[in-house]
């Protein structure tokens, strides 16, 4: 059987809810942003959740993020109370929810001070230009790799299929 409407926006809204849980089973697996730096053979690796904070209980990427995460949220269990209530535009303003609470994670990534310092010493070491969302600066024994998560794609899926469902629903 193939989800349409109610059942894709409910099933959206539930891998909403687990693309922010899941970093709670593990960091690896529910991080929205993650950064991993090599030193020989010692590996060291710094993970974010939805809602800007670190896998040490830091508030890295501040209120901004924090947000947005309780945004995109709010937006998942919205989308799953389609459930009792059967609304259309109840279903779309839970995916328009999930989008902003995502836009919000990115411009606060894209806005973080500690980051952006960081990017502009990798850029005048290298020469290269960086972005927050993907990359990787090489010299050596020295590796450092950043990207989005897993976590992060599967909230943007979720966050799909809840508008797709919404377009679908009767």
């Amino acid at each position: 059987m193939i989800l349409r409407g109610k059942g894709l926006v409910i099933f959206g809204g539930i891998l909403g809810i687990f693309s922010v849980l899941s970093f709670y089973i593990s960091p690896s697996l529910g991080a929205w942003w993650q950064v991993t730096f090599e030193f020989y053979s010692w590996k060291s690796s710094y993970y974010i959740n939805a809602f800007g904070y670190d896998d040490r209980e830091r508030l890295a990427l501040g209120t901004l993020a924090l947000a947005g995460g309780v945004l995109f949220l709010i937006g998942a269990l919205t989308a799953i109370a389609v459930i009792v209530k059967e609304s259309k535009g109840m279903a779309f303003l839970g995916s328009i929810m999930m989008l902003i609470g995502i836009v919000l994670f990115l411009y606060a990534l894209y806005t973080f001070e500690d980051f952006n310092r960081l990017m502009g010493v990798l850029s005048f070491l290298s020469g290269d230009d960086y972005n927050p969302f993907f990359g990787r600066f090489n010299t050596g024994n020295v590796t450092l790799t950043w990207s989005l998560g897993l976590g992060f794609f599967m909230g943007a899926i979720a966050a799909i299929i809840v508008i797709i469902g919404s377009i679908t629903m009767d």
